[in-house]
């Protein structure tokens, strides 16, 4: 647990009293070493936006690139897979059914267009039949009857077209519908695919904190989309994390020298200058109700520096 810049002080002072009796206005600055080059480990995107850390590496461990760092379980996005495949092969096999019906309306309505294209040539070759040779009453009635078939040839060519057209939408809904389902595998393939975190470089893994009770997060543990769960740190380059209350951020200056103070090691002092303070705060509920902005302090070229390892307590002392 990260303490306090009170209780450090407390933890520290039988060591600290002699470099900080002669800085009585001396700004007290807790934080922790950090790394530059680090992979951040995010809960991915779920089915439902909530999923459980089925196992993480063990922290502290060292991970080379590929090794496995966490994996999320799965399983709400193998029950969408399994859901959307039965979902899409259902309308598969309705939009196969439907092409056949229409396949064969479509034959049978370009059938009965080529029947009424007949009757009308038929019709067409008793209408040429002069009345003379067979009446005024059958000629009109041969008239009559080259119009009703006219009429029929169109309205079956129409209903041909009709159907064609109904065919070739519902051939294009199949493929869409492929298509979606080809597109939902996908989506949900690269969803799994996201549940397995490698490592992309050499390094630590360390466990992050849940950001609303502060526990460390473990395997088990159920956690939301965004969850920042884990890091991956490269310890070839470290710095000093700041967390400066809102009322001493006033009175800090970037490139200001500090002392360092490592918890781990209290009988060594380090030096530094600030590089870096943000203007935008958190409220950190285990400090209390105090605003917290992050700053950075690199550490002074030339020192012999100890092994360091991000978390490390620190106690940054600004004359």
């Amino acid at each position: 647990m990260r303490l306090d810049a009170k209780v450090l002080i407390i933890v520290l002072g039988a060591c600290l009293s002699n470099n900080l009796s002669a800085a009585d206005d001396a700004i007290l600055i807790s934080g922790e070493i950090a790394a530059d080059q680090s992979q951040k480990i995010i809960a991915p995107m779920s089915a439902n936006w909530n999923l459980r850390l089925d196992w993480m590496a063990e922290e502290g461990s060292w991970l080379n690139q590929g090794d496995i760092a966490v994996r999320f379980d799965n399983s709400a996005n193998d029950s969408q897979i399994t859901q959307t495949e039965e979902r899409h092969e259902k309308a598969r096999s309705e939009g196969a059914r439907t092409s056949v019906r229409l396949e064969k309306e479509e034959q049978l309505a370009r059938f009965d267009a080529e029947i009424a294209k007949i009757r009308e040539q038929l019709a067409s070759n008793e209408a040429r039949i002069q009345a003379n040779f067979i009446g005024e009453l059958n000629y009109a009635d041969n008239q009559l009857a080259l119009t009703r078939a006219q009429q029929a040839r169109e309205k079956a060519e129409a209903d041909a077209v009709d159907r064609l057209q109904k065919l070739k939408e519902a051939r294009l809904k199949t493929s869409l519908d492929q298509g979606m389902a080809e597109n939902d595998k996908l989506w949900f393939q690269k969803l799994t695919d996201g549940n397995l975190i490698r490592a992309e470089m050499d390094g630590f893994i360390l466990y992050k904190r849940h950001p609303w009770n502060r526990s460390k997060f473990r395997a088990g543990d159920n956690v939301q989309t965004s969850f920042y769960v884990a890091e991956i740190v490269d310890t070839r380059n470290m710095y000093v994390r700041l967390y400066i209350n809102a009322v001493d951020r006033a009175h800090l200056e970037l490139e200001s020298p500090v002392k360092i103070y490592l918890d781990a090691h209290p009988d060594k002092v380090f030096s530094g200058k600030i590089t870096e303070m943000l203007t935008q705060g958190d409220s950190r509920k285990e400090w209390g109700k105090g605003l917290y902005m992050q700053g950075r302090v690199a550490f002074d070229s030339g020192q012999e520096l100890p092994e360091l390892m991000p978390g490390m307590s620190v106690l940054v002392v600004i004359l």
